[in-house]
């Protein structure tokens, strides 16, 4: 029996238009902005710098595009500042906001939810996106193999491969249903299999069928 990670909605609130436009506001994100979305700490495993190689891709046909990263500085925080350096029109169109207590409102701001990580356990940013009802392009990472599956509830593109990441951004963007259809099943996986309530009720079951098996 396998009991899938749990993630609490209530933390995380609702998506509405209404907090869409609120907290974009507050971040001073343009009306026309495409934002994407990262969170992760700063660090190797989390692939910063190969996000923002392929946003300088991504920009090349969607200027409009806004990467938002959130998550605290680490041992990749030099790195990420290089590949800024490295690419000029990247470094306009991200923002690094640090460590952040307001992830469901992050999410609620996004149209895309990017994670370009080199390896995952069952990401809890992941699911916190498909609880938000967000399109996601994921690296093909093999903690999160049995909860996203490839153009049904995420994009998936290999490791390292900046410009699939790119790729796979651009066709998100530019085919907004196959983007509403994966996120609608991303939303419907997470209520099905990771809302903590659910969690919680298998678990307590694994023990008293543990219990039970030991009488």
């Amino acid at each position: 029996m396998v009991v899938d990670r749990g993630r609490p909605v209530e933390q995380l609130g609702e998506r509405s238009i209404e907090r869409t436009q609120r907290v974009r506001r507050e971040l001073g994100v343009a009306d026309d902005d495409i934002v994407l979305v990262t969170i992760g700490r700063q660090e190797y495993q989390k692939a910063h710098v190969d996000l923002i190689a392929a946003l300088e891709l991504v920009l090349a046909q969607r200027g409009n595009a806004l990467l938002l990263v959130a998550g605290r500085d680490g041992n990749a925080s030099p790195d990420i500042q290089s590949a800024l350096a490295e690419h000029p029109a990247a470094a306009n169109r991200t923002r690094l906001l640090g460590h952040r207590d307001d992830v469901g409102d992050l999410l609620a701001a996004a149209d895309l939810f990017v994670m370009p990580s080199k390896y995952e356990g069952t990401a809890g940013a992941a699911l916190e996106a498909m609880a938000m009802s967000l399109p996601m392009v994921v690296t093909d990472v093999e903690g999160l193999r049995g909860v996203l599956t490839h153009d049904r509830n995420a994009v998936l593109v290999p490791v390292g491969d900046r410009a699939s990441l790119a790729v796979a951004i651009l066709r998100l963007i530019d085919d907004p249903v196959h983007a509403h259809e994966i996120a609608r099943r991303a939303k419907a996986d997470f209520d099905d299999r990771f809302r903590l309530d659910r969690s919680v009720a298998a678990m307590i079951a694994l023990y008293r069928r543990t219990i039970d098996m030991g009488r």
